[in-house]
Protein backbone atom coordinates (compact mmCIF):
# COMPACT_ATOMS: atom_id res chain seq x y z
CA UNK A 1 0.00 0.00 0.00
CA UNK A 2 2.53 2.04 1.11
CA UNK A 3 4.65 1.57 -2.61
CA UNK A 4 1.41 2.28 -4.19
CA UNK A 5 0.86 5.80 -2.28
CA UNK A 6 4.54 6.51 -2.96
CA UNK A 7 3.92 6.51 -7.10
CA UNK A 8 0.67 8.40 -6.77
CA UNK A 9 2.24 11.04 -4.98
CA UNK A 10 5.53 11.23 -7.53
CA UNK A 11 2.73 11.25 -10.01
CA UNK A 12 1.22 14.78 -8.76
CA UNK A 13 4.64 16.18 -7.41
CA UNK A 14 7.16 14.97 -10.14
CA UNK A 15 9.53 14.19 -7.50
CA UNK A 16 10.67 10.74 -6.32
CA UNK A 17 9.98 10.64 -2.89
CA UNK A 18 12.51 7.78 -0.80
CA UNK A 19 10.35 5.14 0.84
CA UNK A 20 11.76 2.23 3.40
CA UNK A 21 10.01 -0.67 4.89
CA UNK A 22 10.09 -1.09 8.91
CA UNK A 23 9.47 -4.40 10.48
CA UNK A 24 7.82 -3.65 13.97
CA UNK A 25 7.87 -7.64 15.24
CA UNK A 26 10.39 -6.83 17.92
CA UNK A 27 8.97 -3.61 19.05
CA UNK A 28 5.42 -5.47 19.87
CA UNK A 29 4.08 -5.12 23.08
CA UNK A 30 2.79 -9.03 22.09
CA UNK A 31 5.49 -10.41 20.19
CA UNK A 32 6.13 -13.49 22.23
CA UNK A 33 2.47 -14.51 22.09
CA UNK A 34 2.19 -14.31 18.37
CA UNK A 35 3.11 -18.02 17.98
CA UNK A 36 6.08 -20.32 19.01
CA UNK A 37 8.16 -18.87 15.62
CA UNK A 38 7.12 -15.45 15.00
CA UNK A 39 7.60 -14.62 11.38
CA UNK A 40 10.39 -11.46 11.50
CA UNK A 41 10.28 -9.11 8.78
CA UNK A 42 13.30 -7.09 7.16
CA UNK A 43 13.54 -3.31 7.64
CA UNK A 44 15.01 -1.65 4.83
CA UNK A 45 15.33 2.47 5.55
CA UNK A 46 17.56 3.76 2.18
CA UNK A 47 18.06 7.33 3.49
CA UNK A 48 18.46 9.15 6.41
CA UNK A 49 15.28 10.14 8.48
CA UNK A 50 16.94 13.20 10.32
CA UNK A 51 14.91 16.40 10.38
CA UNK A 52 12.66 14.39 7.41
CA UNK A 53 8.72 14.43 7.90
CA UNK A 54 7.73 10.79 7.95
CA UNK A 55 4.65 9.07 6.96
CA UNK A 56 3.52 5.59 8.69
CA UNK A 57 1.52 4.41 6.43
CA UNK A 58 -0.56 1.01 7.65
CA UNK A 59 -3.70 -0.23 6.43
CA UNK A 60 -6.26 -0.36 9.45
CA UNK A 61 -6.37 1.68 12.72
CA UNK A 62 -8.08 0.11 15.06
CA UNK A 63 -6.59 -0.09 18.25
CA UNK A 64 -3.79 1.83 17.58
CA UNK A 65 -1.49 -0.40 19.00
CA UNK A 66 0.47 -0.71 15.65
CA UNK A 67 1.66 2.54 15.58
CA UNK A 68 2.93 2.89 18.90
CA UNK A 69 5.97 -0.01 18.11
CA UNK A 70 6.28 1.75 14.86
CA UNK A 71 7.16 4.93 16.32
CA UNK A 72 9.57 3.86 18.86
CA UNK A 73 11.02 1.09 15.55
CA UNK A 74 11.38 4.52 13.47
CA UNK A 75 13.11 6.31 16.68
CA UNK A 76 16.07 3.76 16.25
CA UNK A 77 16.65 4.97 12.50
CA UNK A 78 16.86 8.76 13.37
CA UNK A 79 15.07 11.56 14.88
CA UNK A 80 12.53 13.03 12.20
CA UNK A 81 11.56 16.53 12.08
CA UNK A 82 7.87 15.11 12.27
CA UNK A 83 6.24 11.70 11.97
CA UNK A 84 2.50 11.61 10.68
CA UNK A 85 0.45 8.46 9.66
CA UNK A 86 -1.88 7.70 6.70
CA UNK A 87 -4.12 4.72 6.95
CA UNK A 88 -6.66 3.33 4.15
CA UNK A 89 -9.94 2.43 7.06
CA UNK A 90 -9.59 4.33 10.32
CA UNK A 91 -12.34 2.35 12.63
CA UNK A 92 -13.18 4.76 14.71
CA UNK A 93 -11.67 5.93 18.23
CA UNK A 94 -14.59 4.81 20.50
CA UNK A 95 -12.64 1.50 21.36
CA UNK A 96 -8.90 2.72 20.67
CA UNK A 97 -6.43 1.67 23.15
CA UNK A 98 -3.92 3.95 21.90
CA UNK A 99 -5.06 7.36 21.57
CA UNK A 100 -3.61 8.74 18.37
CA UNK A 101 -5.75 10.28 15.11
CA UNK A 102 -4.17 9.29 11.74
CA UNK A 103 -3.56 12.44 9.83
CA UNK A 104 -4.49 10.86 6.25
CA UNK A 105 -7.57 8.27 6.08
CA UNK A 106 -9.08 7.03 2.86
CA UNK A 107 -12.21 6.12 4.76
CA UNK A 108 -13.73 6.21 8.09
CA UNK A 109 -15.57 3.04 9.10
CA UNK A 110 -17.31 2.45 12.68
CA UNK A 111 -17.33 -1.15 13.39
CA UNK A 112 -17.98 -3.12 16.57
CA UNK A 113 -15.43 -4.85 18.77
CA UNK A 114 -17.07 -8.28 17.39
CA UNK A 115 -16.17 -7.16 13.94
CA UNK A 116 -12.63 -7.23 12.17
CA UNK A 117 -11.37 -5.33 9.07
CA UNK A 118 -9.58 -7.21 6.19
CA UNK A 119 -7.52 -5.64 3.25
CA UNK A 120 -7.26 -6.85 0.27
CA UNK A 121 -4.82 -5.97 -2.67
CA UNK A 122 -4.20 -6.94 -6.63
CA UNK A 123 -0.71 -7.39 -5.50
CA UNK A 124 -1.65 -9.87 -3.15
CA UNK A 125 -3.48 -11.79 -5.98
CA UNK A 126 -7.21 -10.17 -4.85
CA UNK A 127 -8.62 -7.64 -6.17
CA UNK A 128 -8.79 -4.09 -4.71
CA UNK A 129 -11.06 -4.34 -1.49
CA UNK A 130 -11.73 -4.24 2.13
CA UNK A 131 -13.94 -6.49 3.88
CA UNK A 132 -15.91 -6.15 7.70
CA UNK A 133 -16.52 -9.46 8.33
CA UNK A 134 -17.90 -10.80 11.57
CA UNK A 135 -15.97 -12.42 13.84
CA UNK A 136 -17.90 -16.03 14.79
CA UNK A 137 -16.35 -16.81 18.57
CA UNK A 138 -12.31 -16.97 18.50
CA UNK A 139 -11.64 -18.66 15.02
CA UNK A 140 -13.61 -18.29 11.89
CA UNK A 141 -15.74 -15.14 10.22
CA UNK A 142 -19.20 -14.85 9.47
CA UNK A 143 -21.06 -12.62 7.04
CA UNK A 144 -18.96 -9.53 5.16
CA UNK A 145 -19.51 -6.39 4.31
CA UNK A 146 -17.21 -4.88 1.00
CA UNK A 147 -15.94 -1.87 -0.65
CA UNK A 148 -13.83 -1.42 -3.48
CA UNK A 149 -11.94 1.04 -5.37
Amino acid sequence: MAQRLRREITKLHEEELPAGVLDINLYRDNWTRIGLNPKLGSTKIPFSIDDRIIILVDDVLFPGRTIRPALDASIDFGRPQKVEQAVLVGRGEKQREVQVKANYVAKEWETSGNETITVYFKEEGFGDQVAAEEKKGELGIRGASWFQQ
